[in-house]
């Protein structure tokens, strides 16, 4: 992939980022639902094991719930992208060794 086919799958993402967060419900997912229909949503632990750094798809810094969502969904974009890019780099050298190819 070169740079520029890179740029502009980054540049989709982002917009499919923007269009869902602007789609985006305020009402509980499927499973909160559940949890709620069924009773046991009230024996949930309050305190998590592990902070989230994004709770509920927001940046609690970020006063609009647009922006805020669309915050942290671009995060999201940039930190699996980031993911996938090392392990790009990671896993090239061995699969251009494997098949002979330099």
């Amino acid at each position: 992939m070169n740079r520029r086919s890179i740029v502009i799958a980054l540049a989709i993402c982002l917009a499919v980022v923007a269009l869902a967060s602007a789609f985006a419900s305020a009402f509980p997912d499927g499973l909160e639902w559940v949890a709620e229909q069924t009773g046991f949503i009230e024996s949930a632990s309050e305190a998590p094991v592990i902070a989230s750094p994004l709770p509920d798809y927001s940046l609690p810094f970020i006063a609009s719930p647009f922006w805020s969502g669309l915050s942290a969904g671009a995060i999201g974009v940039a930190i699996v992208f980031g993911f996938f890019w090392i392990f790009r780099l990671l896993f090239r050298g061995r699969a251009s060794s494997t098949t002979g190819q330099e």
